[in-house]
C-alpha cells in the first residue's frame, strides 16, 4: 500500500470517483448478466429436454421398425413349419430379409426342437441353441426381447440383437433374431446430431453403449456397477478409480424412467445432460448440451457493458481532473511556503486571509515558525561554548596520548626483547635437557654393549674349547673307523674263501650223486646179488642231496653277507668323506673363533675408552643445565616485571584513546549542529 500513499492527491481524487464509478457498473453489469445467464440457461435446458425427447422417439421408431419386422417373420416362420419342406423355406426368408437390410449382421431361426441354427449369411455353428442365453431367457418369458449389448461367441463382434419366440400349436418351438450392427444405431444417432446442437449417448437397459458421440465408447461398459459383470465388453476406463470417480453419475440414471438434467464435464468440457428412457425397451438416451456455447450469445452483453463502463469511466476522470485542478490550486501556496521553510528560511511566514481552513493552517505553521527561531537561538549559544570547551579538551588528549604512546612503544620494544631472550634461554634449556637425555641413553647403551660383549667373551672363549674337542674327537674317530674299514676288508676275504670252498663241496655232492646213480644201475643189472648193493647206493644219493641243498644255503647266505660286505664298504668310503669334510669345517670355524676373539678384545677396549669420554660429558653438562637454568628464571622474571608495566601502559592509553574519541566526537557534533543551524536564515 505504500504505492497509494506516494500518489498525489489530485490523482487519488480521480482514483476514487473513477473507483466509485467501476464498482456502480460492476455491480449493474453482475446483476444484468446473472439474470440473462439464468434465462439463457433455462432456454437452453428446454431445448436440450425437447431434443432429447425426439431422439428418443427417433430411437424408439427404429427399434419399432426392427420389432415389426422381426415379428413378421416369426410369423410367416410358424407358417412354414407347417409346410413338409420347412427348413429350404425359411432358410430363403432369412436370406431374403437379410439382403434387403443390410442394417442386420445377421438374420437366423433358432430351432429348439433340434438344437440347430439356421442363419443368413450362411456360417458355421457348432453349438446347440439350447444352451444359449437367448434359449433360457425366451423359456422364462416368451415374447419379443431386445438383448443387452453382448459379444457373440463366434464371431467375438458386439452387438444387440432382438429376439422373437415362435409358436406352434401354441408351443415354443423356436426363435428369430435380428443381430443389429451398433454403426446402424451409430448412423441414426450422427443423423440427429446434425439437426441438432447436442451430442447424443444411447445406452442399454444395463449401461452398456451402443453409440456415443465419442467413437470409441461404442461397445464399452459406462455403468461402474457392472465393471466385470459382462464377459467380452471392457470398460470405458480401465482404472476402477478413476471409473468410478468419472462415471459414477450413470448408476442412478437406471433408478427412474422420468427426465433428469445435470451438469457435468467431460473432456475438459461442460456440459448440460439430460436423460430420457425408451420405454420399450428400457434403453437410455443421452443429450449433451455444450453449455459454454450456449452460453456464448453472453458474450456480446458482456461487450456492450464493458463499453458503457470506458465511457463512465472516462466521464468521471474529466470530472475528477476539474475538481483536482481546483484543489491543486489551494494547495500550492501551502507547498510554496513550506519549501522555503524546507530550504532554512524561517522569517518567511505564510498569509493569513480568511477564515478557512488553510488560514486556521496557516496560523498554526507561524506560531510553529516562531518557537523554531526562538530555540535555534538557543542552541547556537550553547554550541558555540561547547565547541570552545572541546577543543581545549582535543588540545590536552592529544598531548597525552603522544607521551603515553612514546612510553608504550618503548616498554613494548624491551618487552619484546626480554620475550625473545627468555624464549632463546627456554630453547636452549630445552636442547641441552634433550643432549642430557640423549647422553644418558648412550651410556646405557654402552654399558649394556659391554655386558653383551663380555657374555659373548664368554661363550665365545667355551665355544673354541668345545671345537677343540670336537677336532680331537673327529682324529679319534677317523682312526678307528680306518682300523674298521681293515678289518671289514679281511672279513670280505675270508668270506669270498668260504664261497669257494662251498663251492668244491657242491662239485664234490654233483660227483657222489652221480656215482650213486651209477651204482643203483649196476645193482639193478646184479639182480638178486646187487640189492644190498642199491639200498647202500640210495642211501648215498640221498646223503648226496642233503649236502647239496645245505650246500646251496650256505652258498646263498654266503652271497648276502658278501652283498651286504660290499654295501657297507660304500657306506663307510662315505662316511669317510663326511668325515673329512667336517675335519675341514671344524677347522675353518676354529680360525674364525680366533679372529673374532681378536676383534671383540679390541672393541671392549674402544667401549672403555669411549665410556670415560662420556662420563667427563656428563659432568660437564650438568654444570651448563644449572647456569642456563639460573639466567632463565632471571629472564622470566623481567619479562613479567616488562609485561605488567606495558599492560598498564596499555590500559592508560585506552583510556586516554577513548577521551580522545569522546572529545573529537563531541567537536563533530558540535561543528555539524553549528552547520545545521547556519542553515536557517533569522530574520525576526
Amino acid at each position: 500500500m505504500n504505492w497509494f500513499y506516494n500518489l498525489s492527491l489530485r490523482l487519488k481524487w480521480i482514483l476514487f470517483i473513477c473507483g466509485a464509478i467501476v464498482l456502480t457498473a460492476g455491480i449493474m453489469a453482475s446483476v444484468n448478466y446473472s439474470i440473462s445467464k439464468k434465462l439463457v440457461q433455462s432456454t437452453v435446458e428446454r431445448n436440450n429436454e425437447t431434443q432429447v425427447e425426439n431422439a428418443t422417439k427417433q430411437v424408439g421408431l427404429q427399434l419399432e421398425k426392427y420389432r415389426v419386422s422381426s415379428e413378421q417373420l416369426a410369423s410367416l416362420t410358424e407358417q412354414a413349419l407347417a409346410e413338409k419342406n420347412s427348413t429350404k423355406t425359411i432358410q430363403k426368408m432369412l436370406h431374403n430379409v437379410q439382403q434387403a437390410n443390410k442394417d442386420y449382421l445377421s438374420v437366423y431361426f433358432m430351432d429348439f426342437k433340434t438344437g440347430a441354427i439356421h442363419l443368413s449369411p450362411a456360417a458355421k455353428y457348432d453349438i446347440d441353441v439350447r444352451d444359449t442365453r437367448t434359449y433360457t431367457t425366451l423359456k422364462e418369458n416368451p415374447s419379443t426381447t431386445w438383448m443387452d449389448v453382448y459379444e457373440d461367441q463366434t464371431t467375438k463382434k458386439i452387438m444387440t440383437s432382438i429376439i422373437v419366440p415362435v409358436f406352434t400349436n401354441e408351443k415354443l418351438v423356436g426363435a428369430i433374431g435380428y443381430d443389429i450392427d451398433l454403426n446402424t444405431i451409430s448412423a441414426m444417432r450422427e443423423g440427429l446430431e446434425k439437426d441438432s446442437t447436442s451430442k447424443f449417448m444411447i445406452l442399454d437397459s444395463k449401461g452398456l453403449a451402443i453409440t456415443s458421440f465419442e467413437p470409441s465408447m461404442n461397445g464399452t461398459n459406462v455403468n461402474p456397477k457392472l465393471s466385470g459383470e459382462n464377459e467380452g465388453i471392457k470398460d470405458f476406463v480401465s482404472n476402477p478409480k478413476d471409473f468410478k470417480n468419472e462415471y459414477d453419475w450413470i448408476t442412478p440414471l437406471y433408478n427412474t424412467k422420468e427426465t433428469k438434467q445435470q451438469e457435468r464435464q467431460y473432456d475438459k468440457t461442460n456440459y448440460i445432460v439430460t436423460t430420457s428412457t425408451v420405454d420399450e425397451v428400457g434403453w437410455k438416451v443421452l443429450s449433451f448440451e455444450n453449455k459454454n456455447e450456449a452460453l456464448a450469445g453472453l458474450s456480446t452483453l458482456n461487450i456492450a457493458t464493458g463499453i458503457v463502463l470506458i465511457v463512465m469511466i472516462i466521464l468521471g476522470a474529466i470530472i475528477a481532473v476539474l475538481l483536482g485542478n481546483s484543489l491543486r490550486k489551494l494547495f500550492n501556496q501551502l507547498q510554496k511556503t513550506m519549501e522555503n521553510t524546507a530550504s532554512g528560511d524561517l522569517g518567511t511566514e505564510m498569509e493569513e486571509r480568511g477564515a478557512t481552513e488553510l488560514a486556521s493552517l496557516a496560523k498554526s505553521y507561524n506560531h510553529m515558525l516562531r518557537n523554531m527561531r526562538k530555540l535555534i537561538h538557543q542552541v547556537n549559544e550553547r554550541a558555540t561554548a561547547i565547541h570552545n570547551s572541546s577543543e581545549g579538551l582535543m588540545t590536552i588528549t592529544n598531548e597525552n596520548s603522544g607521551a603515553l604512546a612514546s612510553v608504550t612503544t618503548a616498554t613494548q620494544d624491551i618487552s619484546n626483547g626480554s620475550k625473545s631472550q627468555a624464549l632463546e634461554i627456554e630453547r636452549g634449556t630445552e636442547a641441552v635437557h634433550k643432549l642430557s637425555v640423549e647422553i644418558e641413553a648412550i651410556m646405557n647403551t654402552t654399558e649394556h654393549n659391554t655386558r653383551t660383549i663380555d657374555g659373548a667373551m664368554m661363550q665365545l672363549k667355551e665355544g673354541n674349547t668345545q671345537v677343540t674337542q670336537l677336532a680331537q674327537t673327529s682324529v679319534d674317530f677317523e682312526e678307528d673307523f680306518e682300523e674298521v674299514n681293515t678289518m671289514v676288508e679281511l672279513l670280505n676275504e675270508k668270506s669270498k674263501t668260504i664261497s669257494n670252498v662251498t663251492r668244491a663241496i657242491s662239485d664234490i655232492t654233483d660227483q657222489t650223486n652221480l656215482l650213486a646213480l651209477n651204482a643203483s644201475i649196476e645193482a639193478a643189472r646184479a639182480g638178486e646179488h646187487g640189492k644190498g648193493f642199491a639200498v647202500v647206493a640210495g642211501e648215498v644219493r640221498k646223503l648226496a642231496e642233503k649236502s647239496k641243498e645245505a650246500t646251496n644255503e650256505i652258498q646263498h647266505t654266503l652271497t648276502e653277507i658278501l652283498t651286504g660286505m660290499t654295501q657297507l664298504v660304500e657306506k663307510m668310503s662315505d662316511t669317510t668323506e663326511m668325515n673329512n669334510q667336517q675335519r675341514r669345517a671344524v677347522t675353518s670355524v676354529q680360525q674364525s673363533m680366533e679372529t673374532l676373539t681378536t676383534d671383540l678384545y679390541a672393541v671392549i677396549r674402544e667401549l672403555g675408552e669411549n665410556m670415560q669420554r662420556i662420563q667427563q660429558v656428563h659432568v660437564e653438562k650438568d654444570q651448563v643445565v644449572t647456569m642456563i637454568e639460573q639466567l632463565s628464571a632471571v629472564s622470566q622474571q623481567t619479562s613479567a616485571s616488562i609485561e605488567e608495566i606495558a599492560s598498564v601502559m596499555e590500559e592508560q592509553s585506552a583510556s586516554t584513546e577513548e577521551v580522545a574519541q569522546h572529545a573529537r566526537h563531541l567537536n563533530n557534533e558540535v561543528t555539524y549542529l553549528n552547520g545545521a543551524v547556519n542553515v536557517f536564515k533569522l530574520k525576526k
